[in-house]
């Protein structure tokens, strides 16, 4: 299979044609449990949250579990194919495209801000987290809480080094590599998707940042780091963490 991996393909941005099936390959994912462990995380920080936005929807999945709670909420993602996905999903919630570094919204407009599922991880240098943490801070209220997740060395390292794996479903389906890049801490997903006689190739790259680039960010934009917490707990992260809830606070 590795040797045909590129051949017959037509070249597209990240998520163009991975949004098509992007449903199916995440059906492992149970985004109830990771928004009723945001609402905890809301809870924990003891901060009162009427409006919410995710950040980084991608499809809607996660935000289809705060309907009929007691928020209003907004979704946004860099990619249009992923929002025309998620447009499916909701009647009359609010959904954009926009791009995390230069965020469609006034000052002061959240009391929550979301970026999950290692999406930080797609900033390439500390200047483009810079530029996210400044745009967070100034669509978040005053005592407002940002919540983002974080891959780590250790995941990677552990489950991504040479990593394959392969679905179809009928007519549809996807081939994916995975490699790590420990050196310069570069995560890479390349994709092979079979969308019924056409196929795709896309590349999702990935940094890891250690945790001191994370914080000094975090400082200089006026946070206060409220809790780091290992996976999905409410335990503090360690060397041994893999994923990495941070709690954030405006000053």
């Amino acid at each position: 299979m590795k040797h045909s991996f590129y051949s017959n393909m037509q070249i597209t941005q990240p998520y163009d044609k991975l949004a098509l099936i992007y449903d199916k390959l995440m059906s492992h994912v149970n985004y109830k449990i990771w928004a009723d462990y945001i609402i905890s995380l809301f809870q924990y920080s003891d901060i009162k949250v009427n409006s919410l936005i995710d950040l980084s929807c991608g499809t809607g999945s996660l935000l289809t579990n705060f309907i009929n709670k007691q928020y209003s909420f907004w979704g946004s993602d860099i990619s249009f194919p992923m929002i025309s996905q998620a447009q499916k999903k909701f009647d009359n919630t609010c959904l954009i495209v926009s791009d995390v570094k230069q965020i469609a919204f006034k000052p002061n407009s959240f009391d929550a801000v979301l970026l999950l599922y290692d999406s930080l991880n797609y900033m390439q240098n500390e200047e483009q987290i810079d530029k996210l943490f400044n745009e967070v801070n100034r669509i978040l209220r005053k005592g407002g809480v940002f919540i983002f997740d974080v891959i780590t060395d250790l995941l990677c390292k552990t489950h991504y080094k040479n990593f394959e794996e392969e679905e179809n479903w009928g007519e549809s389906g996807y081939l994916r590599h995975s490699h790590y890049n420990e050196n310069i801490n570069i995560q890479q997903n390349d994709f092979r998707i079979t969308i019924g006689n056409n196929t795709f190739f896309e590349s999702h790259i990935q940094k890891v940042f250690s945790d001191m680039k994370i914080v000094k960010c975090l400082n200089q934009n006026n946070f206060e780091i409220a809790a780091q917490l290992d996976d999905f707990t409410f335990h503090h992260s360690g060397d041994d963490s893999e994923r990495v809830h941070n709690v954030c606070l405006k000053k």
